[in-house]
């Protein structure tokens, strides 16, 4: 784990862990009183925002549709889901034989990198999880694990590329992941550069089934 302040850092644990069960049991409550949904900074009230994740599935976040979409669409969604290899296997079930899914996965840190680019994805994997799984946080799984859901659920992959933008901030850069990959968890430190720096991707994907 990377840290320069030992101290202040052992203080966000302790919140961040003891506020885990508030966030998982009671999330309405969560999020009325801290106004986090695990998005970032938005427009919209947090309130609001969570209701329409509400709305938008059932309690165990899935569709539950069979052939029912040509098309399944999503923006900086999949990297707050809990399970993606369930959400993927959802989605292919949802479509239709020949639909086709589309998504823009963000992988930036939401707001939690504490003192170098992608220093969120230093916390041991189990910590990370005690202190920010069912927040609406990222998940912090790179495009790697999406692949793997992916094939598992039995969807193809007709193109993976990272998101182009005049904003050079899209990609790491090798001097900034240099500097973070020896303290990233072990599941980290051995994707290739050009992967590890993606902060944003497209991934299309159609039904094999």
């Amino acid at each position: 784990m990377y840290s320069k302040n030992l101290k202040s850092d052992a203080f966000l644990i302790l919140k961040a862990v003891m506020t885990k069960p508030i966030a998982r049991f009671a999330p309405s409550w969560y999020v009325k009183q801290t106004a986090l949904t695990g998005r970032g900074k938005d427009e919209d009230s947090s309130a609001d925002i969570a209701d329409y994740f509400f709305a938008c599935v059932a309690d165990d976040g899935l569709s539950g549709k069979t052939a029912r979409y040509d098309v399944i669409i999503s923006r900086a969604a999949l990297e707050h889901v809990d399970q993606l290899d369930a959400t993927l296997l959802d989605i292919r079930q949802a479509l239709r034989p020949d639909g086709v899914s589309l998504h823009k996965v963000d992988l930036k840190s939401h707001g939690l990198d504490r003192y170098l680019p992608f220093d969120f994805l230093s916390w041991p994997t189990g910590l990370y999880r005690m202190m920010y799984s069912h927040k609406g946080f990222p998940n912090r799984w790179r495009a790697d694990k999406y692949q793997r859901a992916a094939a598992a659920a039995g969807l193809a992959i007709k193109n993976l590329r990272p998101v182009e933008t005049l904003d050079p901030v899209e990609t790491l850069d090798l001097e900034a992941i240099n500097a973070i990959r020896p303290h990233l968890a072990p599941e980290f430190r051995d994707l290739e550069p050009s992967l590890l720096g993606w902060q944003s991707f497209w991934i299309e994907l159609t039904n094999s089934a």
